[in-house]
């Protein structure tokens, strides 16, 4: 200092701990108060005030010893509790122990984590890279950290070191270990899904959740200690087992596009003359009440199977801006289906028609 030179992190956290000496302060103060004696008069001193002077003597810093800050701001309080003092000095003595106090409280130091320095960093770098700038600016942020220029200096040479040590522990603290509550009645219901895609069975997410059940009954889990089956763990089923959702396609329908727009442009001239009201357009389709679904879970993408195709034709009616519909139409195989129950189709408000 003596010298103009800058003090390195550890000078600096040398004089905050073994430098610092306040003890030997506080000795000279005692001794300062002690009225004046002859030459040939002594002076009692306790043993830590022998013990402060010896520290004195040596002061010199010492590679050997590090102390950590808190073990030695709670020494130097029972060096406070344990001068002599008079009644007349009794009150600067307080005075200087509670603000030794505010000082061994704020004297603890602790380790930046590498989102703490990733964060002065990108902070120091947007606004202007000056190091005293950004000690002030995180001195209240992070005071514990008791970032000065010479720390500053280390964390920006060891820059992309620290970056790359941050990425690495992000990754690794998102990293979870997925425990199975079940593992063979899940080993079970993996093996019953190959089975039932072999056969060409549709599998949803309700049927697992039903299938797992049955698995459980045979395994003698008591009911109460049943998974919730939610849709969380459906999730977590489908990605352990790598299984998605795909459509099972047929033969694709052939349409002649050129027969198409030329029937458009050819009903565009017949309606022309007509209000949008007074033109009805009615199209059938086919209800296949007894075909399975087409979409299902499976570990890869499968061809499709052939289907119960019962079906009954359903013609609906309507004009283009929807002002009049026209009640469905129902052709089936049976006159009077037994679903009726003895009444017409106009008593359930539509139209029905035997093939």
């Amino acid at each position: 200092m003596n010298e103009g030179e800058s003090l390195t992190a550890y000078e600096e956290e040398w004089l905050d701990v073994e430098g610092n000496l306040v003890s030997g302060e506080l000795l000279i103060s005692h001794l300062s108060t002690i009225s004046s004696a002859s030459s040939n008069q002594s002076i009692c001193l306790s043993s830590d005030d022998l013990k402060t002077v010896l520290e004195i003597n040596n002061f010199r810093p010492k590679d050997s010893t590090k102390v950590t800050l808190q073990k030695k701001a709670v020494t130097k309080k029972n060096q406070l509790k344990q001068i002599p003092t008079s009644r007349k000095q009794s009150q600067p003595t307080k005075v200087l122990a509670k603000s030794l106090d505010v000082v061994c409280s704020n004297s603890q130091i602790s380790n930046a984590s590498y989102a703490e320095k990733v964060q002065v960093l990108d902070w120091h770098h947007k606004n202007g890279t000056d190091q005293t700038k950004t000690c002030e600016h995180f001195k209240n942020i992070f005071p514990q950290l008791r970032i000065k220029k010479p720390l500053l200096s280390k964390w920006l040479k060891a820059k992309d070191s620290i970056c790359e040590k941050h990425q690495q522990s992000s990754h690794n603290a998102t990293k979870q270990i997925q425990t199975v509550s079940y593992p063979k009645v899940e080993a079970a219901l993996s093996e019953w899904m190959t089975q039932a895609i072999h056969y060409g069975l549709p599998v949803s997410g309700e049927i697992l959740k039903e299938k797992w059940q049955d698995f459980a009954r045979l395994g003698r889990i008591p009911s109460e200690e049943w998974l919730k089956l939610s849709s969380g763990w459906l999730e977590s089923f489908k990605n352990q087992h790598q299984i998605c959702v795909f459509r099972k396609h047929s033969e694709a329908a052939s349409v002649d596009i050129t027969v198409v727009e030329s029937e458009i442009v050819r009903m565009q001239e017949i309606t022309k003359d007509y209000e949008l009201k007074d033109i009805f357009n009615m199209d059938k389709t086919g209800l296949f009440y007894s075909m399975p679904p087409d979409v299902g879970l499976a570990f890869k993408a499968t061809h499709g199977v052939k289907s119960d195709k019962t079906w009954m034709t359903i013609a609906l009616t309507c004009n283009p801006d929807g002002s009049k519909k026209k009640p469905p139409l129902f052709i089936g195989k049976s006159k009077k289906p037994q679903c009726f129950k003895g009444h017409t189709a106009n008593y359930y408000n539509y139209q029905h028609y035997k093939h």
